[in-house]
């Protein structure tokens, strides 16, 4: 079973927003939108798909289950492109 979670790196939320910058690694910023930052502070532990679908299906109501786990499957291809989790 795959599961996630996030590089160690220096961040900071402000109004429910997370900037993170990675000066050692990419020399890069980040800032983050809604659900990518709920996604980022939920995998300050390893998760794995099925916890975070279940965490998304709490936060988000209103979508099917299909287009959640698309979207999620599609944010996290995106933060593990840009080096922010990687898969465990």
């Amino acid at each position: 079973m795959k599961s996630y979670s996030r590089r160690q790196v220096p961040f900071k939320v402000i109004d429910g927003i997370c900037y993170i910058i990675d000066s050692f690694q990419t020399k890069s910023a980040y800032k983050l939108n809604e659900t990518s930052t709920t996604l980022w502070l939920f995998l300050s532990e390893k998760r794995t798909f099925e916890e975070i679908i279940k965490h998304f299906m709490d936060e988000y109501e209103g979508m099917t289950p299909d287009e959640l786990q698309a979207d999620t499957t599609k944010l996290i291809s995106e933060m593990i492109d840009q080096s922010l989790i990687h898969d465990a």
